[in-house]
């Protein structure tokens, strides 16, 4: 399942805010970060299912990036019993 936004929080402090958005089971899958009128960034998590994770297991999470840009991804493969077995971080379709 991939995630979808139902909540958001936004906090400010200091002209700075912070944007929290939830899926159906509570997991954060977004979190937008910055200045009102100046630098922002944004982190994506995808969950899905994974084996022995009644709600999943996080598959992918997003480098940090400018909203609305094409993120670079970090991708997460987990064996039968639900335990991370591979980490690969894509940067310009090249693995690493």
């Amino acid at each position: 399942m991939i995630c979808k936004i139902l909540t958001g929080t936004k906090i400010t402090t200091d002209g700075k805010y912070k944007f929290y958005a939830f899926d159906d089971f509570q997991r954060l899958c977004f979190l937008e970060e910055g200045v009102k009128d100046g630098d922002k960034s944004a982190i994506r998590y995808e969950f899905g299912h994974a084996p022995n994770a009644p709600l999943g297991q996080c598959l992918r999470a997003s480098l940090p990036h400018t909203p609305g840009a094409e993120p670079e991804w970090v991708t997460y493969e987990y064996d039968a019993l639900g335990r991370l077995i591979n980490k690969e971080l894509s940067i310009n379709n090249l693995l690493f």
